[in-house]
């Protein structure tokens, strides 16, 4: 049985770790990241998702 994947935060966390970056960067982008996915409605889509979810819109500029 294999373990549940880790969130996002935690994966985010551990790619900073794994660059060397400071603690208190660390917190900083985490911080970013949290307010950008309340600002786009936490509730709607994964993150992961959220870039798909704009391309599948028509452009308008073609009409």
């Amino acid at each position: 049985m294999q373990p549940p994947p880790k969130k996002l935060l935690n994966q985010v966390r551990d790619a900073l770790r794994f660059k060397h970056y400071a603690y208190r960067t660390e917190d900083i982008y985490v911080q970013w990241i949290c307010r950008y996915i309340l600002f786009h409605n936490k509730c709607q889509c994964h993150p992961k998702e959220m870039g798909k979810a704009k391309k599948a819109l028509p452009s308008r500029g073609n009409d």
